[in-house]
């Protein structure tokens, strides 16, 4: 990947042909993370996205962003300190293993009965 600007210890790369949306690879030692651009030129937090979600036990999932950062989250707290028709289901662990991911974020139901904010998931803050 061709890089475009080096600044400190973050190289800056960027292949035009590579895929939409336009995109900016930012490396850093062995992390990296990918920043893309919107029609409107507004700057999005791609690394935010989760591109992989497994169970682990009772409510915890571990998540994988798209900088490969890893966090184990416990959605127990907030199904059980909760109550709501849309997502009490979801306490039923056959349920709350049926989440799936949707545009960079994890899911559950149809219509994402049931989704967090991913910046909280990425910073390891468990919902309340």
């Amino acid at each position: 990947m061709p890089e475009i600007f080096e600044y400190f210890n973050l190289t800056f790369s960027f292949y035009s042909n590579e895929h939409e949306p336009i995109h900016v690879h930012v490396k850093a030692s062995e992390r990296e993370s990918i920043f893309d651009y919107q029609k409107n030129g507004m700057k999005t937090k791609y690394y935010l996205n989760i591109i992989k979600a497994e169970h682990l036990f009772d409510y915890t999932v571990r998540l994988t962003f798209a900088d490969y950062t890893v966090k184990d989250i416990d959605f127990g707290t907030f199904l059980l300190n909760h109550p709501h028709p849309q997502h009490d289901k979801y306490r039923n662990p056959v349920y709350f293993n049926r989440f799936r991911i949707k545009n960079g974020n994890i899911v559950w139901g149809k219509n994402a009965d049931l989704c967090f904010h991913e910046e909280d998931l990425y910073k390891g803050i468990s919902p309340v």
